[in-house]
This record gives C-alpha cells, structure tokens and sequence, in this order.
C-alpha cells in the first residue's frame, strides 16, 4: 500500500505514462521492421514502401473504430488485397496482424492502469461491451483482461 502511495505522487499521469510508452514499444516494433528491411529497400518498390508506412500511421489514428483492413485499403484507395500483399511483402506480417497487435498493446496499456475498471477500457477502445473485449484479449493473450491485470500487478509489486 505505501508502494502504491509513493508511485502515485511520483507520477500524476501513470496512465497516459503507460499508454506513451506503449506507443513508444509499437513504434520501436515498427522501427525494427522498417531497419530489418532496408537490405531490400532498393528492391523494393518505392510506392509499395509509402503506403505501408502510410498503413501503420494509419492504424495508430484509426484503431478504436475500425479494425477492419478493408477500412485502411479504402483510405488508402487500394484493394485490401493488395494491401495485405504489400504488408506482408514490405513486413513479414499480415496487415490484419498489424492492426490486431496495436489494439491488444493499447488494451495492455489500459489494464496496466489500476485506476481504469475493465467497463472503463471497454468504452476507451470501443469495443460493444465487456464479454465483446474478454473474448477478443482472451483469444490473441490466451487470458482474460482480469488475469492480466492481476499478473502485471504481482509483477510490479
């Protein structure tokens, strides 16, 4: 309890702290895909580079509402064929697997602040409701978001 006092005063915004460094770990994972590709960079079409950066600028404005990859295809006036083809050339990944790891990070985030309750992360994330959020984290974590949580917490303390 006195742990949880002293980090508190330390840190007036734990939470945006968490979300930032979260983003701060999407963007290093980005950064890794685009430092692993540069070999092929002179091989690799110019525009097919563009619109996956593009993609992944996208995916951090977008990922609450849509989270579909034909959302990100039209946006980008491609077919979402296309840019799945692009994706997994430029990447390795999916863009579907793409836009699936920044919503689970940020979900991450959200549950590593304790002042959030899950109902709280449900309506941050937009998903439809509690059991809609449960079923997703659980399917690509293998647990749900209270498990999670309690796990982050026995890590931390």
């Amino acid at each position: 309890m006195v742990c949880t006092k002293a980090r508190s005063a330390s840190n007036l915004y734990p939470r945006e702290s968490v979300i930032h460094v979260l983003r701060i770990l999407y963007l290093d994972l980005y950064n890794t895909y685009k430092i692993s590709s540069l070999p092929y960079i002179p091989t690799m079409d110019m525009h097919k580079k563009e619109l996956a950066d593009k993609f992944f600028y996208l995916i951090m404005q977008h990922y609450k509402e849509n989270r579909e990859v034909a959302f990100y295809a039209k946006e980008l006036c491609i077919t979402p064929k296309y840019l799945t083809t692009i994706i997994k050339a430029v990447s390795g990944k999916s863009a579907k697997d793409w836009i699936l790891e920044y919503i689970i990070l940020e979900i991450k985030a959200l549950l590593r602040d304790s002042s959030l309750n899950i109902q709280e992360i449900v309506v941050k994330t937009n998903f439809a409701n509690q059991s809609s959020l449960g079923r997703f984290f659980r399917k690509h974590t293998g647990m749900s978001p209270s498990e999670y949580r309690r796990s982050m917490m026995e890590t931390y303390y």
